[in-house]
């Protein structure tokens, strides 16, 4: 038996057209996989599903409350004042992260409508002074305020420089009264008054 040696061996160039669809195959269900990961990632973002394990449903909230924000016409900024210090205690960031899972779930009920700001007073002062001007332009607020603005443009003109002086008129008094004394008795129980 003869074998001709220029002969390609049997099945080689079914073998480059197997490769190639194989190769084919797994490109095609690569780009299917992540189409259908990049679909269940829009879905999961456009429409959140949060499951409350909790027996008393406190992570969830009610079906009236997720209609009334659902059925928002008009957008609604949720502004949290919550302080931040180094001297608090180790229970204040728990309660931070629950009033922020609140306002998350708030959030994620109508995020087209509904936005959440974390406003520390103690160093966001630009914060809280826009969201007081913000404030004083409502309707609603400047109707309000307009009752109390009197009283407290009194207050400053007329009333704060006479309890300042009242107050000074006081410690210099109890000053004068204390560097008379030589009763170590009698200066402890006016340090507290002067406080």
């Amino acid at each position: 038996m003869a074998v001709e040696r220029n002969q390609p061996a049997k099945g080689s160039s079914a073998g480059g057209g197997r490769r190639f669809l194989v190769g084919s195959n797994v490109a095609m269900t690569i780009a299917l996989v992540i189409a259908i990961a990049g679909v269940l990632q829009y879905f999961a973002y456009r429409y959140p599903a949060k499951a409350d394990m909790t027996s008393t449903g406190v992570n969830s909230l009610s079906d009236g409350t997720m209609n009334l924000l659902r059925g928002l016409e008009t957008p609604v900024k949720l502004t949290s004042f919550y302080f931040e210090t180094d001297l608090e205690d180790e229970d204040q960031p728990r309660y931070r992260r629950t009033v922020e899972d609140l306002l998350g779930l708030y959030s994620s009920t109508n995020r087209g409508k509904i936005t959440t700001e974390w406003v520390n007073p103690l160093s966001d002062h630009d914060k809280v002074k826009k969201l007081v001007a913000e404030l004083r332009d409502k309707p609603t607020f400047k109707e309000e305020l307009s009752a109390h603005r009197a009283r407290l443009d009194r207050y400053q003109s007329e009333l704060n420089d006479r309890m300042s002086k009242l107050v000074s008129d006081e410690l210099s008094q109890l000053a004068s009264l204390g560097a008379g004394m030589q009763d170590q008795g009698i200066q402890r129980a006016i340090g507290p008054v002067e406080d």
